[in-house]
């Protein structure tokens, strides 16, 4: 219960994140969320119910290799497990102490590390596509396509571009454009195209 609740929680801050991100990731923030807490209501109430149903108890049976090599294995993490419990009972100012580390790490951390997604500033790059009608021949997109690149040229806020058409696995009808625009563009430049 505490699992589910933990990590229903982990997507609240989705939830209440702002700007353009917040408002795109809303959404899922809800679903998953949502399906958490679903998930941990039928494990809590149809799975031991369906578990009553069709699992039967096993009676000492002979089981194979690898069965035989995975429960010895389960059985050594299980062993492992007691044996840090264990210690983390008879040592619980060396466990508090290091809770405490990590609380005031995430802190510092927190307060450390931009807080968005995707980074606010401009970098200057814009990327573009092309598409033509689906009969348009491979020699007529190419002319259209330099059509498109005379224009971004002709553009002086444009410092470098990149044009194609029909590269990778995209069809002939199609075509990018890439562009880097020019570091600081001053007030009185004409707006991009």
């Amino acid at each position: 219960l505490s699992m589910t609740f933990s990590l229903a929680a982990v997507f609240i801050p989705i939830l209440i994140m702002g700007g353009i991100i917040g408002k795109l990731f809303h959404e899922f923030g809800v679903t998953i969320a949502s399906a958490i807490l679903i998930s941990g209501f039928v494990s809590l109430t149809l799975t031991p119910m369906l578990s009553s149903r069709f699992l039967k108890h096993e009676s000492a049976t002979k089981h194979g290799h690898i069965y035989d090599a995975l429960e010895r294995f389960l059985t050594g993490m299980l062993d492992y497990y007691k044996v840090g419990l264990a210690w983390s009972l008879t040592h619980t100012r060396a466990v508090m102490a290091s809770l405490v580390v990590v609380l005031v790490a995430t802190v510092v951390l927190f307060m450390a590390i931009p807080k968005g997604f995707l980074p606010s500033e401009d970098n200057g790059q814009i990327f573009g596509m092309t598409e033509a009608a689906q009969g348009v021949s491979f020699n007529d997109m190419v002319a259209h396509q330099r059509a498109v690149a005379a224009i971004i040229a002709a553009d002086p806020n444009v410092e470098a571009f990149m044009s194609s058409c029909g590269a990778g696995r995209r069809p002939a009808t199609t075509g990018s454009c890439s562009c880097d625009s020019n570091p600081g563009p001053s007030a009185t430049s004409p707006p991009m195209r």
